[in-house]
C-alpha cells in the first residue's frame, strides 16, 4: 500500500513540475468497492457440480458473489478537459456449498489489478461538482482459493483444494459523479466491467491432472487423468460501485 501511494504522489509531482497538469489539474484518491463477480465457466463449473451432487447437497453453489474491496488511484486532467488515469484495486468474493453430512466446499476469489481509464470532463477539478464519463482496460490477476471441510461421509471431492491463478484482462465503461470543494471531493462511480482475456486458472503446486478447475465435472470426476475438457478461466464480469474521496490539485 505505501509503495503504491508513493508511486501515485511521485507520478503527480512529475506531472506538475513538466507544466502538463498546471494549467487544469489532477487528483489523488482512495475508494471502497462494491460488486459482482461472475464468470461463465466458473458459473457452467458450479451447474455440474450442483447436478453431479445433487442427492447430496443441501446448499448448492451460487455461480454468483458480491464482494467487496478498495482501489487508489489517480488522474491528471488536460487544458482540453481529457482526463488520463489508473488505479490499483482489489476486489474479494465467496461462495460455498454445504453437503448433508456437515461438509461444506467454499470458494474464495479475488481480483485485483492495474485500470487506466480515459474520460472528459470540462472544468474539472476546479468545478465543485462534475459528471465524468469514463472507458478503461485493466490487467491483473485473479485468483480462486478452494477449501474443504470434511464431513461425517468421508470425500466429496477433497482434490479440487488449492489456489488457482491466472491472468486476467478486463474493459471498462462507466460514469462517475463528484462534489465538494476545489481540494476535496467525494464520488460515486457507477461502472461495468467484462473479460477481454482470460488464461487458464491454474495450481502450479500440483499435479498436471488436477491442477485446474474442470468445466465438466462428471467427465473429470470419472478419470481426471484423461480429462480433456474446458477448465475455469479467469473471465469474470460484474457490475461494480465505488465510493471515494479525492484530493484535488490545480488552479
Amino acid at each position: 500500500m505505501k509503495n503504491i501511494i508513493r508511486l501515485l504522489l511521485t507520478g503527480v509531482l512529475l506531472m506538475h513540475s513538466s507544466g502538463f497538469i498546471k494549467a487544469q489539474g489532477a487528483s489523488l484518491y482512495v475508494t471502497g468497492k462494491f460488486a459482482t463477480l461472475r464468470s461463465k465457466t466458473f458459473r457452467t463449473f458450479s451447474e455440474e457440480y450442483n447436478s453431479f451432487f445433487a442427492n447430496s447437497i443441501t446448499t448448492p453453489l451460487n455461480p454468483d458473489c458480491s464482494g467487496g474491496g478498495w482501489g487508489i488511484g489517480m488522474h491528471i486532467v488536460g487544458p482540453t478537459g481529457l482526463v488520463l488515469g489508473a488505479e490499483f484495486s482489489r476486489v474479494r468474493g465467496s461462495t460455498s456449498c454445504v453437503f448433508a453430512d456437515g461438509a461444506e466446499r467454499s470458494f474464495q476469489l479475488r481480483d485485483q489489478g492495474i485500470l487506466l481509464y480515459s474520460g472528459f470532463s470540462p472544468g474539472q477539478p476546479t468545478e465543485k461538482i462534475y459528471v465524468m464519463p469514463i472507458f478503461g482496460f485493466s490487467a491483473g490477476q485473479c485468483r480462486i482459493t478452494s477449501t474443504y471441510v470434511p464431513g461425517t461421509s468421508g470425500n466429496t471431492g477433497e482434490a479440487l483444494t488449492g489456489i488457482y491463478r491466472g491472468l486476467s484482462m478486463q474493459y471498462l465503461i462507466g460514469i462517475q459523479l463528484a462534489g465538494g470543494s476545489d481540494h476535496f471531493k467525494i464520488f460515486g462511480r457507477f461502472d461495468y466491467s467484462g473479460p477481454l482475456a482470460g488464461l487458464t486458472l491454474e495450481d502450479q503446486d500440483k499435479p498436471y491432472s488436477t491442477m485446474s478447475i474442470p468445466v465438466d465435472y462428471d467427465t473429470y470426476n470419472a478419470d481426471p487423468s484423461l480429462y480433456v475438457g474446458n477448465y475455469v478461466h479467469a473471465d469474470f464480469k460484474g457490475i461494480n460501485l465505488s465510493l471515494g474521496i479525492s484530493l484535488d490539485f490545480g488552479d
